[in-house]
C-alpha cells in the first residue's frame, strides 16, 4: 500500500504525473490491487488517454467483478468512451513513454466508430464498452510501444484475451454488476464462462508482470515476483527461468515468512532463517 498511498497524496496536491508513477510502481508489487488499476485509469481519462484509461479500468472491473463500486465504474466507463471527455488537458504531463504510441487508437475510439448499429462484435451485450473495447482489443494487434508500462503489462494481457478467443468471457465478466434486467440475463446465462475465465486471466495477468527489473545492491537486475492466490509469496533474482541469489518468501499476510538464497541452478543453499 505504500506507492498507492503516496499516489493518493500527489494526486491531492494536483501532481498527476507523479501521482501516475506510483500508481504504476503500486501495481508492479501489488498487480492485484484494484484501486491502483481504477486510479491510474481516472488519471489518463483526465489526460485524454482513452486507450490507456479503458486498459486500467478494465482490470479494474475484472479484478473487483462483485464490488460494492463496481457498477459505479462500469457507468462511468460506459460513459467515457460512449461521450466527449470535457476534462482539460494539462499539455505538460507525461504519463508514460507510451503516451504517443497510443494516438492513433485514441482517434478511433474518440471517432466513436464502434458504437454505429453497423458495427457488430457477435457479442449480445450491445453497451458502449464492450463494443469499444471490441475495437480497441483489434486496433492493439498491429500496435508498437515504446518499453513503457502499458507496453510491457497491459497490450501483452489484452492481447492475450484476444487471441485466444475469451472476449466473451472478457465481456461477461467486466460487465458482472450490471443492472440492466435485459443484459443482466445475458450475463448470468454465462456464468460459466466466467468461472472459467477468472483463473485463466489471473495467471497470465500474474504471469506477465512478474518479470521486472528492479536495483539490487545498486545494480538492475532481472527481478521475479511469484503470487499465489492473488497475493505475493516470493521475489527475488531471476535468471534463466531459475530463482537465483538472494529470496524473500511471503506468508499469507504478506509478511516476510523467509530470507534465503538460491543457486544458479535454482537449488537452495545455505542457511535459511525463519
Amino acid at each position: 500500500m505504500f506507492y498507492y498511498n503516496k499516489g493518493v497524496a500527489y494526486e491531492e496536491l494536483k501532481n498527476l504525473e507523479e501521482a501516475a508513477k506510483m500508481y504504476q510502481l503500486s501495481i508492479s508489487y501489488n498487480p492485484f490491487y484494484a484501486n491502483s488499476h481504477l486510479k491510474l485509469g481516472n488519471i489518463c481519462y483526465q489526460q485524454h488517454l482513452i486507450a490507456q484509461a479503458m486498459m486500467c479500468l478494465n482490470m479494474y472491473l475484472l479484478l473487483e467483478p462483485e464490488g460494492s463500486h463496481t457498477i459505479n465504474v462500469l457507468t462511468f466507463c460506459n460513459n467515457m468512451v460512449a461521450k466527449k471527455n470535457e476534462n482539460e488537458k494539462i499539455p505538460t504531463i507525461k504519463i508514460s513513454p507510451d503516451d504517443e504510441s497510443f494516438e492513433e487508437i485514441d482517434l478511433i475510439i474518440n471517432n466513436y466508430a464502434a458504437l454505429n448499429d453497423k458495427y457488430k462484435t457477435n457479442n449480445k451485450i450491445e453497451l458502449a464498452i464492450v463494443k469499444q473495447n471490441h475495437a480497441l482489443f483489434n486496433q492493439l494487434k498491429n500496435y508498437k510501444g515504446n518499453g513503457g508500462f502499458w507496453d510491457k503489462y497491459y497490450v501483452p494481457f489484452y492481447l492475450f484475451i484476444n487471441e485466444n478467443k475469451l472476449f466473451d468471457s472478457f465481456a461477461y465478466t467486466i460487465c458482472y454488476s450490471v443492472k440492466n434486467e435485459k443484459i443482466k440475463a445475458i450475463v448470468n446465462k454465462n456464468i460459466a464462462s466466467i468461472k472459467s475465465f477468472i483463473p485463466v486471466y489471473e495467471k497470465k495477468w500474474a504471469e506477465i508482470i512478474s518479470i521486472q527489473e528492479d536495483i539490487i545492491d545498486g545494480v538492475k537486475k532481472k527481478v521475479k515476483y511469484s503470487y499465489e492466490n492473488q497475493k505475493i509469496d516470493g521475489y527475488g533474482e531471476y535468471e534463466n527461468g531459475n530463482p537465483v541469489g538472494k529470496w524473500l518468501i511471503y506468508n499469507s499476510k504478506g509478511e516476510i515468512n523467509s530470507i534465503g538464497t538460491f543457486n544458479s541452478n535454482g537449488e537452495k543453499e545455505g542457511d535459511w532463517t525463519w
